[in-house]
């Protein structure tokens, strides 16, 4: 049986908006482990590569808790060194790790701008540390809903997808968010979360900032695991059909209001 709109299907037309309340756009590549990315003359061919847009180089090591499911074995720490890139704003980060490549922005303007970028990273990649193939490919889009728009929140989203107020567990609500896998006609899965969160609240830290209000988020984050050529050819085309989408969904949860009520023209 064929999957409904918005998750099949050609997506709508795009409609820019001015003031778009997107928060945050992040797209990694995992691949196979590679040892000499931890190493900085491995990795200095990469930054000379990327330099003149992400001149601020730093580094940062990281613990991480693995656990062998399903044995007696204890947890085990890890450190993994990651290296990061900015522009001189600071308004784009590059992330490369023995096992990742991720571009993230708080400053997105266009979707073709990201895609440019993240071409341009993906061929420094390959030209220089060539990790041959992907274990996983991801993009994701958060938007917040804040300040005075809190209060017309009923006519921004669709009332399918507002869930239970806060008024339903009164003074225990902490915050009250949806969690749902969606299956795509591309074959890869959207992880869709939404909901209001307190004041200082945040799901993800590392990627969603506290703030000192009420918020509604919506966070859309497609992947696939399919493994697949670490290359432009092979990956640009997948984050094209990931961002259409993803686009597709978050008009399908959003009012023709919510387009004007930020700046945009759905005529």
């Amino acid at each position: 049986m064929p999957l409904p709109e918005p998750f099949s299907g050609p997506p709508p037309d795009e409609v820019p908006l001015s003031r778009a309340p997107l928060v945050r756009v992040l797209a990694q590549i995992r691949f196979p482990t590679l040892l000499s990315i931890a190493e900085a003359a491995t990795v200095a061919p990469f930054q000379e590569r990327i330099r003149s847009a992400y001149p601020i180089a730093e580094n940062q090591i990281i613990q991480r808790v693995v656990i062998a499911l399903g044995t007696e074995s204890p947890a085990v720490v890890q450190a993994e060194r990651i290296w990061r890139f900015r522009d001189r704003e600071k308004s784009w980060r590059v992330s490369l790790a023995p096992t990742f490549l991720a571009l993230e922005t708080d400053h997105y303007t266009h979707r073709r701008e990201f895609l440019e970028r993240m071409s341009w990273l993906i061929e420094a990649l390959e030209q220089t540390l060539n990790p041959r193939v992907t274990q996983r490919l991801g993009l994701r889009y958060i938007d917040r809903i804040e300040s005075n728009a809190i209060g017309e929140l009923h006519e921004l989203i669709k009332p399918d997808f507002l869930g239970p107020s806060r008024s339903v567990f009164g003074e225990a609500t902490q915050y009250i968010l949806t969690e749902s896998v969606l299956n795509t006609a591309e074959g890869a899965s959207i992880a869709a979360r939404w909901g209001m969160l307190p004041p200082q609240a945040s799901f993800d830290p590392n990627v969603l900032e506290p703030i000192e209000g009420n918020s509604w988020i919506l966070d859309l984050d497609m992947y696939s695991d399919a493994q697949t050529d670490l290359s432009v050819d092979a990956l640009l085309p997948q984050l094209e059909q990931f961002a259409e989408r993803i686009y597709a969904v978050f008009r399908f949860m959003v009012t023709e209001r919510f387009l004007t009520y930020y700046g945009g023209d759905p005529r």
